[in-house]
C-alpha cells in the first residue's frame, strides 16, 4: 500500500537490550503511523471519486422507494445476488419493450379506419414519349393517351414527374370504362398547375354522353355571378344535382392540390387540404350512373367546351369518403 511492504516491519531479535527494545518500539510505532496515514488518505481519495457519482436526493429517493422491497436473496448466504451480464441485457431489452408498448401511439392509430379504398393512381412519372398512364394502385386500370399530340411526360411535376396537357393539340387521358358503377361514394384527388384559365374546361369528366355526367371544372362558370368558378356536377340522366358553383377559380402557375368528395348527401370540396365548399342536399351516388363509357382527365363531354391547358401529378380515384385528415396529408 502506497509504498510498504511487509519488508519495510523492523525485524524483531530473538534477544535484545532493553535500549534496543525501545529503539524498536519507536520504530515500530513511526511504521504503522505511516501506514495509517496512507490508508486513511486512500479511503478518502476513493470517498472523492464515488462521491461523483452519487446524488443525496437520488439516494434518499431510492431508500424511499426501496423501502417496502422484499430483500435481496443471498446466494449461500455469501452475500448479495449479482445479476449476470446477460440477464442485464434481457432486462434492459424487456425495458425497452415495455416502454414501447406503453408508450402512446401515434395519433393514425387512434383515428378511425379510413373508408376510403384506392382504386386508381396515376404518379405521372412515365418515360417521356410513353402513351400509356401507369395505374400504380394495383388494380391494373391504365389510362390511354390521346390527341393531335398526346400528353406530354417528363416535365418537373409537384412530386417526380408530371403529365403535361398544352390546351391545343385535343389531349386527354382515357380512363377504363365502369369505373365506378358499384361505388356508392367517391373521392377524386389530385395536383395540379393550371397554365391558362379556359371556362368550362376539365380536370375530369367521367361520363357516358351529354347527359350522363360528374365532372370538375378548375375554371368552370357560375351561373349565378356570370362569371368564371370552379365547378362541381352530376347527373344521371333522369336527375341533374345541385351544382357547386364557386366565385373563384384555381389560380394559374402553382401547384394546387383539388380534392372532392361526393358521399351523398354530403359534397366537399377541399383546396390544398383545406375545405373550400360543402353541400349537403345530394342525392345520387356514383354507381346511379350505372357504366361511363368516356372517364377522361383534360376532356369535356361537351364538344365546344375546351381542352385543358395545364399540368396534373398525383391523380387518384378512391371508392368511399377521404377523410379530412387523409386530404390534407394527400396536399402536402
Amino acid at each position: 500500500m502506497n509504498g510498504f511492504s511487509e519488508h519495510d516491519l523492523p525485524a524483531v531479535a530473538p534477544s535484545c537490550s532493553r535500549s534496543h527494545a525501545r529503539v524498536w518500539i519507536h520504530r515500530l510505532a513511526a511504521t504503522l503511523g505511516a501506514l495509517s496515514a496512507s490508508c486513511s488518505l486512500r479511503l478518502s481519495s476513493f470517498s472523492d471519486y464515488t462521491s461523483a457519482f452519487s446524488t443525496p436526493d437520488a439516494d434518499a429517493d431510492a431508500a424511499s422507494q426501496n423501502s417496502d422491497a422484499e430483500p435481496v436473496d443471498d446466494v449461500a448466504d455469501g452475500g448479495p445476488m449479482e445479476t449476470d451480464a446477460e440477464d442485464a441485457s434481457t432486462a434492459i431489452e424487456d425495458a425497452d419493450a415495455s416502454t414501447v408498448a406503453d408508450a402512446p401511439a401515434d395519433a393514425s392509430a387512434d383515428a378511425p379506419a379510413s373508408r376510403a379504398t384506392l382504386q386508381v393512381y396515376y404518379a405521372f412519372d412515365d418515360a417521356v414519349g410513353s402513351a400509356v398512364a401507369a395505374d400504380s394502385s394495383g388494380n391494373h386500370r391504365d389510362g390511354m393517351l390521346f390527341g393531335t399530340s398526346p400528353p406530354a411526360f417528363g416535365s418537373a411535376g409537384h412530386r417526380n414527374g408530371s403529365l403535361r396537357f398544352d390546351g391545343t393539340q385535343q389531349q386527354y387521358v382515357q380512363l377504363p370504362p365502369n369505373l365506378f358503377a358499384t361505388f356508392d361514394s367517391i373521392s377524386v384527388a389530385c395536383w395540379i398547375n393550371v397554365a391558362q384559365a379556359q371556362i368550362w374546361d376539365r380536370l375530369f369528366d367521367f361520363n357516358a354522353g351529354n347527359t350522363i355526367w360528374m365532372y370538375f371544372s378548375p375554371t368552370g362558370w357560375n351561373s349565378n355571378t356570370m362569371m368564371a368558378g370552379t365547378h362541381f356536377a352530376i347527373s344521371s340522366g333522369a336527375l341533374l344535382d345541385p351544382e357547386m358553383m364557386l366565385t373563384e377559380t384555381v389560380s394559374l402557375r402553382t401547384w394546387h392540390h383539388v380534392a372532392i368528395v361526393l358521399d351523398a348527401p354530403s359534397f366537399i370540396y377541399y383546396l390544398d387540404g383545406v375545405e373550400k365548399s360543402r353541400m349537403t342536399n345530394m342525392t345520387l351516388a356514383p354507381r346511379d350512373l350505372g357504366v361511363t363509357t368516356q372517364n377522361w382527365l383534360g376532356r369535356s363531354s361537351f364538344a365546344a367546351d375546351p381542352y385543358l391547358s395545364a399540368t396534373l401529378d398525383e391523380f387518384r380515384v378512391y371508392s368511399g369518403p377521404l377523410s379530412p385528415e387523409e386530404v390534407a396529408a394527400l396536399a402536402r
